[in-house]
């Protein structure tokens, strides 16, 4: 229960749950309970919603059904929604972890760059504890979830935290659709409490901190609206 408490407190307020985490070094028991929730949030919406329907949505909308022909694209379009359920569930667990160790790893290594005294466990610690606002995402989505009709609607449709819900795909279109479906509120929390953490565990600069994690952040959400 004490783990937990450190990262709603780190969640709510990042200076003192970080100093706080900084002796503690928890994470696994918020990681994990983030982890189920979400994955039973992913669950519930892709054994429920209509797969097929989403699926083409999705390919009209990325422009892949005009350079394949229609038979090849129709039986695309029913693997995936044979399959997709399946994946999507299992990423979302196998997802978490990938996402885990990729965000430690680039924390450890930038503390390394700067010299500054940073463990890979810590960096855990860092990402373990800011990845616990997806818990309260997750919450919010299964409320979503049981309160309205989904089956014909995308996640990225139904949260209101990104841009992308307060917009139609046919009036932004693809390149500001995507733009504004990667521009969440839940993800711009999670970042800045990576550079909080970061900044409080290595005692380098705010700004230098926050710049470390943004930066990538952007180039990565500039570089999958390049890629559509």
């Amino acid at each position: 229960m004490e783990s937990l408490k450190l990262a709603f407190e780190t969640i709510v307020s990042p200076f003192n749950g970080f100093k706080k985490l900084r002796e503690k070094k928890t994470f696994w028991p918020a990681f994990l309970l983030t982890v189920i929730v979400s994955t039973g949030a992913i669950a519930y919406y892709s054994f429920n919603v209509d797969f097929k329907y989403v699926v083409t949505q999705q390919l009209e909308r990325s422009g892949k059904m005009d350079n394949i022909p229609k038979k090849q694209m129709d039986k695309i379009i029913d693997m995936q929604a044979k399959t997709g359920k399946y994946f999507m569930t299992g990423g979302a667990v196998i997802g978490s972890f990938i996402y885990l160790l990729i965000i430690s790893l680039y924390l450890f290594t930038m503390a390394k760059i700067f010299t500054s005294d940073l463990s890979f466990k810590d960096a855990m610690v860092i990402a373990g504890n800011s990845y616990f606002v997806f818990f309260i995402s997750s919450l919010i989505l299964l409320i979503i979830l049981f309160i309205t009709d989904f089956r014909t609607s995308s996640l990225q449709d139904l949260m209101p935290s990104t841009l992308a819900y307060y917009f139609s795909f046919e009036n932004a279109g693809r390149k500001l659709y995507t733009l504004f479906s990667k521009i969440d509120v839940f993800s711009l929390w999670f970042v800045s409490l990576l550079g909080i953490g970061f900044h409080i565990f290595t005692e380098e600069s705010l700004v230098k901190s926050m710049l470390t994690v943004f930066v990538p952040y952007i180039l990565l959400i500039g570089f999958a609206v390049l890629m559509v």
